[in-house]
């Protein structure tokens, strides 16, 4: 028995990894179960999240339902950014969303933030620092 549930933990951390490489050697995020792993690599979060933080998001997809209030990650200028979700707007059948890094010394980003540069929602954090 133990014999066997070693084999199916070491062949599941086996597709895991092996998951992981692959997503990133094709430059994308990987996700394991829909789930994602960010590393916070600046200060515009602080003081919520500070530098070296790790993240655990979950995978946007369009069912979700953001609202203010809500962390996430998303692409801009080829930069990948997680900010806070400060105001979510709808016009002509379009939602999009007004975001902001929870550090007092930042502006209101610019421009507003549509459902198709979103890549996760942030679930909880593990502070390494």
């Amino acid at each position: 028995m133990n014999w066997t549930l070693f084999i199916l933990l070491f062949i599941g951390l086996g597709t895991i990894l092996t998951t992981v490489l692959v997503a990133k050697s094709s430059g994308k995020t990987p996700s394991v179960l829909g789930y994602q792993l960010y590393v916070v690599q600046s200060g515009s979060m602080i003081p919520t999240l500070h530098i070296g933080t790790l993240i655990l998001s979950k995978a946007f997809d369009e069912s979700l339902q953001l609202k203010k209030g809500d962390v996430v990650t998303f692409t801009s200028d080829g930069m990948t950014v997680t900010h806070r979700i400060i105001e979510v707007l709808s016009a002509n059948g379009q939602i999009q969303y007004r975001t902001k890094g929870d550090n007092p010394e930042n502006a209101v980003d610019q421009g507003l933030l549509s459902a198709d540069r979103i890549k996760a929602v942030m679930i909880m954090r593990i502070p390494f620092t």
